[in-house]
């Protein structure tokens, strides 16, 4: 089940493939054997998941590897209903997803509840070209994140010359590389983005 979410990650193009693949890798699989078959897994399986990754302090991570898990059982009871799948030689037979009972370890966790103060962007733009553990291709790119109004670290990396226009200020992100793949994403870029 996880090698095929995962395949069906990168088939898609999706950039979260490698953090599912590196999740089963370092946290699931130490815990249980990779021949195990997902329809074995039950509440207590994920429980003991997700108990190291806890006592190591780790409860951000834990919550990651409870969407994987979560989605990954998702995903194969979908598979097994699909009429496309109907002739495979693959069944899953999950009767329900072990996950969803299991609450998140870290409750109430928000995305961007704190944001750096003026002051506190201008400190650490300065303060970006005397650390030394920098490089200078890294302290572009993370100038470009801040000059961007904060895209995605994989947009930013992977960027071309071709996706930016001088002359009417933008950056135009085809939708082959947008998290959402639906649209291209358009960028307007200030002066400081330009520099």
């Amino acid at each position: 089940l996880f090698n095929l979410k995962v395949a069906d990650l990168e088939k898609n193009g999706s950039t979260s493939a490698q953090s599912y693949k590196s999740a089963f890798e370092s946290d699931v699989y130490p815990v249980i054997p990779r021949d195990t078959k997902a329809n074995a897994l039950d509440e207590s399986s994920i429980r003991e998941i997700l108990a190291p990754i806890v006592a190591r302090g780790k409860l951000s991570k834990a919550n990651h590897v409870h969407s994987y898990l979560s989605s990954a059982f998702r995903f194969g009871i979908e598979y097994d209903s699909a009429i496309e799948n109907h002739f495979s030689d693959i069944r899953f037979g999950i009767r329900r997803n072990p996950v969803r009972d299991v609450p998140k370890p870290l409750k109430g966790a928000m995305v961007g509840e704190r944001t750096l103060s003026e002051i506190e962007i201008k400190q650490f733009w300065e303060s970006l070209s005397d650390l030394s553990t920098f490089s200078a291709p890294t302290e572009f790119c993370i100038k470009l994140l801040f000059a961007t109004g904060g895209q995605r670290v994989t947009e930013i990396l992977h960027a071309t010359w071709g996706e930016i226009n001088i002359a009417d200020k933008l950056w135009v992100i085809p939708r082959a590389r947008t998290k959402n793949r639906k649209r291209d994403h358009v960028i307007p870029l200030t002066e400081r983005a330009i520099d």
